[in-house]
């Protein structure tokens, strides 16, 4: 009897990792062990009677997704090659794999909090009259290292520069002799990442969902912690530009040339307003098209406008990556739907990025 994929990820994960291993690709294996694993039932290929299309999302922190981001359609194909030699074990299916930056939980950000405030009094106590640094010299260093770790996947970075006490000793007996400027150091350096983070825990603005294009998906995820950062008109400038790039990433995935029919001209790579046009004349009817298209304009309209805005703020650059959101969702959900339903034997199913 056949196995159901989308109930067995326990025991295909543990058989992959194997495979891995026993072709030699210990590092890939590794990965897996030690990523956050999920699977979806992302689309339906309509070849043969039709089976479902699964999505194995691995997520990893953002740090170690910027160190494989010239990797990741190599080790993404070499997974899903290893897959097929379990594939005789299931009913009908179709499995892809997306390494995808991994999106922290609020209560991380409780954590953070508690250790920063604990590596604040260590700091300033070592400065003040208390205990010697080679007694919570381990103390300070297992922590900074946790401090970093978690801090990578929202995407921050952590403001003390000194990696161990002694160079925070360098530092306060050279340059802060009183003890009432050391205390003020310390809070005056960590104060901006607590901003960020107070920011983030109360922040209205949700998560993007992995859509399993891998492009859009590393540019969406860590556009909350950089709205969340942002001290500056440029800061939020900033997200335009980002939010522009989403959009214009989510239209290259479903645009393909033979849509030209629909336009005067054929879109430029970057003309991401006629290209989702183009997209949606091909896959809606007329009034779902029209009210489409008119979403899909404001979204590039509200990025570029904000890309140029010199007076931009913090909300604008909630509203346009709310905006962007939701546009990349109305796509994905259209492309997904037509691709159930439909089914395009012009398309080349090893290349849906999803």
């Amino acid at each position: 009897m056949l196995r159901e994929f989308a109930n067995d990820w326990a025991f295909f994960s543990k058989s992959l990792i194997q495979i891995l291993i026993q072709r030699g690709h210990s590092a890939e294996a590794e990965l897996l062990k030690s990523s956050s694993i999920r699977v979806e039932e992302t689309d339906w290929d309509n070849w043969n009677g039709g089976m479902p299309v699964y999505t194995v999302f691995v997520e990893v922190t953002i740090q170690k997704f910027a160190e494989l981001q010239h990797d990741l359609n190599t080790i993404e194909s070499l997974l899903s090659d290893a897959s097929l030699l379990l594939k005789r074990l299931y009913s009908p299916h179709v499995v892809n794999f997306s390494i995808i930056p991994s999106s922290a939980a609020s209560g991380d950000i409780k954590v953070l909090k508690e250790l920063i405030g604990q590596q604040k009094h260590l700091m300033i106590s070592v400065s003040t009259g208390g205990p010697k640094i080679e007694a919570v010299q381990a103390e300070y260093a297992q922590r900074r290292s946790r401090i970093a770790e978690l801090l990578r996947d929202f995407g921050l970075d952590d403001p003390n520069p000194f990696s161990d006490l002694w160079q925070w000793y360098a530092k306060w007996s050279t340059d802060i002799p009183k003890w009432a400027p050391r205390r003020k150091y310390i809070a005056d350096l960590y104060q901006p990442l607590l901003d960020a983070l107070d920011s983030l825990e109360n922040s209205d603005i949700s998560l993007p969902p992995a859509t399993g294009w891998e492009r859009v998906d590393r540019i969406l995820a860590p556009m909350p912690a950089m709205i969340a950062q942002g001290r500056n008109e440029e800061d939020f400038q900033a997200v335009g530009h980002k939010c522009r790039e989403a959009i214009i990433s989510a239209a290259q995935y479903v645009y393909q040339n033979s849509m030209a029919i629909h336009l005067e001209t054929t879109p430029s790579s970057t003309d991401s307003k006629r290209m989702l046009d183009a997209f949606l004349t091909d896959s809606l009817p007329g009034e779902s098209r029209k009210l489409s298209r008119r979403i899909c304009n404001s979204a590039v309209d509200l990025a570029n406008e904000l890309t140029h805005r010199r007076s931009a703020t913090q909300f604008d650059a909630k509203l346009c990556y709310e905006s962007t959101k939701s546009v990349v969702a109305l796509v994905h959900c259209v492309h997904a739907n037509c691709q159930k339903k439909v089914g395009d034997p012009a398309m080349d199913y090893d290349d849906i990025p999803f």
